[in-house]
């Protein structure tokens, strides 16, 4: 599934700028054709009658669907028919945009990561029932919710 997200992030980032420029067309004809590939392509990766490979198969029809999904998604931008041109050059690093998106991105990372490990705590063994569990999600989560992003704000680091 690795694999399949360095063609789905791409995918999804021209896809919102597609519909950004008015262009939803070719936007639906790229989700619905990787959509119906992957549900064409599951059984038959997945079964005995097909290919049989069980869970690895699904991860294949996905990972195919999301290439598909990204190849539509390139030919638009590459054949000029897309308001965005994209060039090679406009590539290169820009570290002023680094820092920038940096500055902007970490505290909401740091959030993200917070709430990932108040998650993990949180889903342990339910043996003892839903009250017990509610009472680990208040005292993990309550912190991380309602406290953390106001003292990143007053500290100036969100």
């Amino acid at each position: 599934m690795f694999i399949a997200a360095l063609a789905n992030l791409p995918a999804q980032s021209m896809n919102c700028a597609a519909r950004a420029e008015s262009s939803v067309k070719i936007s639906s004809i790229a989700v619905i054709t990787g959509a119906m590939l992957n549900v064409i392509l599951d059984p038959v990766f997945m079964f005995d009658w097909g290919l049989n490979m069980g869970v690895e198969g699904a991860s294949l029809a996905t990972t195919v669907s999301q290439f598909v999904t990204f190849f539509i998604m390139t030919w638009f931008y590459a054949s000029g028919r897309s308001i965005i041109k994209i060039k090679l050059k406009s590539f290169r690093p820009s570290w002023n945009l680094i820092k920038t998106v940096a500055v902007i991105g970490i505290p909401t990372a740091v959030i993200q990561i917070c709430l990932s490990v108040a998650a993990s705590l949180t889903n342990g063994d339910s043996r003892y029932g839903l009250f017990l569990s509610l009472i680990r999600q208040g005292l993990f989560y309550i912190p991380f919710i309602l406290i953390l992003p106001r003292i990143m704000g007053v500290t100036g680091i969100y």
